[in-house]
């Protein structure tokens, strides 16, 4: 996972602004192993899955429908405490409300590589980096950057040769996020913490489908707050719209439905709304931690070439949700545990009645994963 410029820019941004304080940076690292269980490792509709096992042709870059995935995680940060009270630094802490001394600039990696059982693909891999700067508690701005490398997706029909190959994409994305916290206002809602983020990504096909080729905006809102006996609650909601910047004008007769072909003009505006609920055990119960989140994806498409030349965009609905359940046993000496169940399922309508027969799937998806952490605090 090459860092790139993205990576050393915001290094040496934070190696200019440690020359300028005189504290020691606290430092923390993670390592975690996470194995899963995978019920549809490609997102297989039920035809797809019917035709896999009856159409020796019909190949994927998975061995069958299920499998086990290993995914190798890494994390990174340092903390910096900005005790210069004059200069730059201290101009720019009392130019955003916080007392000279007081701000904080945090600096954080995290990788991934995902290893799947019985995979000719070599697997894919991510990493996202981001500079946060505190000038007081509660009070904040995020510059984030993340890359995604050869996430695979099942055998498409390339329009061009009529011949089927393994689909893949890389992915780039940055994200500016300004954060606020206000005071308790009851004890159901207490530091409530408002988040607003704007960003953008790219997502580039291998060279087989070109034409799937996206860049996307998008602007989101988060809300969240503590509560009592232990819990967190959040919403969200983000607004993305994406341009398929790689369709180049489909003519008729090239969208060949009920084929595994997305020929055709892709682009869409997707609403994202998100709830999620934390729980962390307290006294007799210390060490346990829980959560439960829920992703809706509600996306609409606008093909340019109608519902005559694309059926199979032309006013596509597709809705996405994602219910994720997640627990944490601290075991001691850095060690914890970390249980997971998904389900993510997709329902989708077009023009062509027969859309859901091709893109309608559900996904089981279970592990666990043992992480290490080791900190300077």
């Amino acid at each position: 996972m090459r860092p790139g410029f993205p990576t050393l820019l915001l290094g040496l941004g934070v190696l200019s602004v440690a020359r300028l304080s005189a504290a020691t940076p606290e430092w923390s690292i993670s390592l975690e192993e996470r194995l899963l269980g995978d019920g549809n490792v490609l997102r297989l509709s039920d035809s797809d899955v019917q035709r896999l096992e009856d159409d020796p042709a019909f190949q994927t870059d998975v061995q069958g429908v299920e499998a086990l995935k290993l995914e190798h995680r890494a994390t990174a940060s340092m903390d910096l405490r900005l005790t210069q009270r004059k200069g730059v630094v201290g101009s720019l802490q009392s130019l955003a409300g916080g007392k000279p001394g007081q701000g904080r600039l945090r600096l954080s990696w995290e990788g991934k590589w995902t290893q799947v059982e019985e995979s000719s693909a070599m697997g894919n891999h991510s990493q996202r980096l981001q500079l946060g700067w505190q000038p007081r508690t509660g009070w904040g701005v995020d510059v984030a950057w993340r890359h995604l490398e050869n996430f695979d997706l099942r055998q498409f029909n390339d329009r061009d040769t009529g011949q089927e190959h393994g689909a893949s994409f890389d992915s780039d994305g940055g994200t500016l996020t300004l954060k606020a916290r206000g005071k308790d206002r009851c004890a159901w809602f207490r530091q409530p913490g408002l988040s607003l983020s704007a960003g953008t990504s790219t997502e580039y096909y291998n060279a087989w489908f070109t034409e799937y080729d996206m860049e996307s905006t998008q602007l989101g809102a988060e809300l969240g707050w503590r509560m009592p006996l232990g819990l967190d609650a959040g919403l969200g909601y983000t607004f993305v719209s994406a341009d398929n910047v790689g369709f180049a004008g489909a003519q008729e007769g090239q969208v060949n439905l009920g084929a595994d072909s997305e020929s055709g003009d892709a682009t869409h505006q997707e609403d994202q709304v998100s709830v999620d609920m934390g729980w962390s055990g307290a006294a007799a119960l210390k060490g346990l931690s829980a959560n439960a989140a829920l992703l809706l994806r509600d996306r609409h498409y606008q093909s340019e070439l109608g519902e005559l030349l694309d059926p199979y965009h032309a006013g596509r609905h597709d809705r996405r949700w994602t219910f994720t359940l997640r627990g944490k046993v601290e075991l001691g000496a850095g060690l914890s545990l970390s249980p997971l169940v998904e389900r993510e399922w997709r329902k989708s309508t077009a023009a062509w009645g027969g859309v859901g027969r091709v893109k309608d799937y559900a996904v089981l998806r279970w592990g666990l994963g043992l992480r290490w952490q080791l900190s300077s605090r």
